[in-house]
């Protein structure tokens, strides 16, 4: 049975499927997600929760949407993507769980940098950007079994980004696929991260397409810019209601020294409709250089 949470399984110095588990990362919508190690290498592991691998097993069996996206997600070969090297089922003391390997990035996520205020100048924060960027490019440009229909990520936020010295990688996508951004619970929790949630998304997550993604990134870039998210807000409803329906507060009034320049492409990518955003990727990765050079 499917009856606790992956975190009280007690995985710590214990080997599943060759690989042992060292130590505890963190925890986040789907489960929980442990460093472990196989034949001298280190890799970072997601265990499912239960309740949610077991309701999708049990409703699509193996042909389920963490089957199909894994399957999709083994296919990413990108320096600015985490590399999905692993899945398979396993019971453990009694509770059966999914587990997917990846490769373990050592660096800080992009919310410990932004909290920290160690992005200090434009330049220094654009061109990080400008990385993040291209990881997303890539991934909605992903090819898989011949067909280039990309992947939306879906869930991008500063907690699934890390940074590195001289690069960065993009976590979790494609997983969130799975979750519906319309659904609240009982008690009025947001399934996903609704700070970055577009507007689109919060209507009706399961027709999105990619520019729900650049404007993510307009919120990520907003934060990076100003240590200050687009909105003032008291509560999710709060939240909610103005990402729907309410302009941004203008970057300019954090960050009085941002350059129109930049302040404009932030605006253009939280734009309200889809088709008021920069309309692809490329796009805002040739603004961004060009930024850069300035």
């Amino acid at each position: 049975m499917y009856t606790s949470t992956a975190s009280s399984m007690g995985l710590i110095n214990n080997t599943i499927n060759g690989y042992t588990f060292l130590s505890f990362i963190g925890s986040g919508s789907f489960g929980s997600v442990y460093k472990v190690e196989k034949d001298n290498n280190f890799y970072a592991v997601k265990v499912f929760r239960e309740s949610y691998v077991y309701e999708e097993y049990l409703k699509n069996g193996e042909n389920n949407r963490i089957r199909r996206e894994i399957d999709i997600m083994k296919s990413v070969d990108h320096p600015f993507l985490v590399k999905y090297i692993d899945d398979f089922k396993h019971t453990y003391l009694n509770n059966s769980s999914y587990f997917l390997v990846m490769e373990y990035v050592q660096g800080q996520t992009l919310e410990v940098i932004i909290k920290s205020k160690l992005l200090r100048t434009e330049n220094e924060i654009i061109e990080l950007f400008s990385r993040i960027l291209e990881g997303v490019r890539g991934l909605h440009n992903i090819i898989n079994n011949g067909i280039s229909n990309g992947i939306i990520h879906r869930d991008l936020k500063p907690e699934n980004i890390i940074v590195s010295r001289d690069s960065v990688k993009i976590l979790d996508y494609g997983i969130s696929k799975v979750i519906d951004y319309t659904s609240l619970t009982s008690t009025g929790k947001f399934i996903g991260s609704p700070a970055y949630a577009s507007p689109e998304q919060i209507r009706d997550s399961k027709n999105i397409d990619k520019r729900s993604d650049l404007y993510t990134l307009g919120v990520i870039l907003y934060e990076m810019l100003t240590n200050q998210l687009p909105y003032s807000y008291n509560g999710l409803p709060d939240l909610i209601n103005k990402i729907l329906f309410e302009s941004p507060i203008p970057p300019r009034k954090w960050n009085p020294n941002l350059s129109n320049y930049l302040e404009n492409i932030i605006l253009k990518l939280l734009g309200k409709k889809e088709y008021q955003r920069l309309s692809k990727s490329n796009r805002a990765r040739n603004i961004c250089g060009h930024g850069r050079r300035k």
